[in-house]
């Protein structure tokens, strides 16, 4: 009886009556897809441009103008008529250490698109379980390893070489190398795991997330190739946890450990 009641209903529809919500399924137009487009866009092309910049490329046109490192941001403040006290500043110690195109491409664009929504979660230890602690500990001893053959590879030997004899206190040296560390990092880790995993992992729920260690593996190409094959296998485990976690602090942290590991090994080799 129930079920020749709902035929009825069904039957008794007009043909002009709009489905329900709950029994429709939305298709992203081509309009909106487009904000998850763009994102995909604009990482590849501040990375494009950062690579060819560090390759001195000058075609078609003279890329290391993107190269803004302290003494050219002193000399285009001086230009535009800034003091000179405070065209100085962006020499002098942290600030003459800072990639300020990476700082602000990498890091300050993606984070100022992104704060509206923010999710704040995601930048702390709320989302973390006892076991994170232990991946955290255990990616510190594999970069450690990693960093610790760099000797006995002679691609990597070549490309890392040590700075031992090259300063008379190197322990001074370490802060200087950090600042800049963390002038790239800082956006390296926010852009990919956040501006641009949110997006495609939304986007494209089942393969999206492999377009993050794809253009992170893309971008070490340029340096030694076990080096670029080592962050594919670390990219990928970073960014699984992220998606699992919803957080984007301990990949930064593990990023930030093996870059110490790295800076401390090269000054005292």
């Amino acid at each position: 009886m129930k079920k020749s009641s709902r035929n009825t209903k069904q039957e008794n529809q007009r043909p002009d009556q709009k489905p329900s919500v709950a029994s429709t399924a939305v298709t992203p137009s081509i309009v909106s897809g487009w904000k998850y487009y763009w994102v995909v866009v604009y990482v590849v092309s501040v990375l494009a441009v950062d690579t060819l910049a560090v390759w001195g490329i000058r075609w078609p046109f003279d890329w290391t103008f993107f190269l803004w490192g302290s003494h050219r941001i002193q000399d285009w403040a001086l230009r535009w008529g800034a003091p000179k006290g405070l065209a100085d500043l962006v020499t002098s110690w942290p600030f003459g250490q800072v990639d300020y195109f990476k700082l602000v491409f990498w890091f300050v664009v993606p984070f100022v698109m992104c704060l509206r929504g923010m999710d704040w979660g995601a930048l702390g230890v709320k989302r973390w379980r006892r076991i994170d602690l232990y991946l955290l500990g255990g990616l510190a001893l594999l970069g450690l390893a990693a960093v610790l053959v760099i000797p006995y590879i002679p691609s990597l030997r070549a490309y890392y070489p040590g700075q031992r004899g090259m300063h008379a206190v190197p322990w001074a040296q370490f802060p200087v190398h950090l600042c800049w560390v963390l002038s790239w990092l800082l956006g390296w880790e926010f852009m990919h795991r956040y501006f641009l995993l949110r997006r495609v992992s939304a986007r494209w729920p089942h393969w999206g997330w492999c377009l993050v260690p794809i253009f992170e593996t893309a971008y070490h190409l340029q340096k030694a190739g076990l080096e670029a094959a080592a962050m594919l296998v670390f990219s990928i485990i970073l960014t699984r946890w992220t998606l699992r976690r919803n957080n984007v602090l301990l990949p930064f942290l593990a990023h930030l450990i093996v870059e110490i590991e790295l800076i401390l090994f090269l000054l005292f080799r």
